[in-house]
């Protein structure tokens, strides 16, 4: 019982930071949409209507599976006393607990763009992501909205980094909601100008709302989430759509 009562709990924990992050970005950008937005709305190449209820379904889905690793290592603390957690945040030095940071969003980010890039070219893979795909006007419901298969390989960076990276709960806190937030905004449907990111350097290294925009109407392309470097490395990175 109090299994089901620690996920229950965790469950709702996380679908109530997607609501809380995704729930305003697709009211303002999708339901209200003033005006003066419009200039800075991604043009969609293919015409189709989105796809909300679908996407809010599988999106529940998606973020639900990322139970998976922080049940696994409760359940490893508990039973068996093994955790790369740790309390004091001063234990491995202030470096590295600032840098334990960076660390997870890299992982992350690597893990991501490989798994990705698999998923356009491994014939199974390519199964799993297709339900992904079927989202062309993107908006911020299509963030989760994976089959579980593609869910669970996304997944799986986060349980690597809780069960071999020593790690304080403040990363997880961190990423809990600023992984919901990237993923919002990366399907926004919207993005500043590229020529803009020059006037913030750090944008720079930055993934985009309008590189993964190109990606899900060109496939090809940009497979990362947070960081171009991948992308820029191995040649994959297109910054605009190729002309109708």
């Amino acid at each position: 019982m109090d299994n089901i009562e620690w996920l229950w709990g965790r469950w709702l924990k996380i679908m109530l930071k997607g609501l809380y992050v995704l729930g305003p970005m697709f009211f303002v950008f999708w339901i209200v949409k003033p005006k003066w937005f419009s200039e800075f709305r991604i043009k969609q190449p293919v015409d189709k209507k989105p796809l909300f209820l679908k996407e809010l379904l599988l999106t529940m889905l998606g973020l639900s599976v990322y139970l998976i690793p922080l049940y696994l290592m409760m359940a490893l603390q508990v039973k068996f006393g093994y955790t790369k957690m740790y309390m004091d945040p001063n234990k491995y030095g202030k470096f590295y607990f600032y840098f334990s940071f960076v660390l997870f969003a890299i992982v992350v980010d690597t893990w991501f763009y490989w798994i990705h890039r698999g998923m356009h070219t491994i014939p199974l893979l390519m199964k799993f992501h297709k339900t992904h795909h079927k989202s062309y006007n993107i908006n911020p419901l299509t963030s989760y909205s994976f089959h579980f298969g593609e869910a669970i390989l996304n997944m799986l960076s986060y349980a690597f980094f809780v069960l071999v990276i020593p790690f304080h709960p403040a990363v997880l806190l961190f990423f809990g909601t600023m992984g919901i937030l990237y993923n919002g905004y990366i399907h926004l449907g919207y993005d500043i100008p590229e020529k803009w990111r020059g006037y913030f350097p750090p944008l720079k290294i930055m993934y985009s709302a309008r590189q993964h925009a190109i990606h899900h109407h060109e496939y090809a392309h940009n497979y990362a989430v947070y960081f171009r470097f991948w992308d820029k490395v191995m040649g994959t990175e297109k910054l605009e759509p190729r002309a109708k």
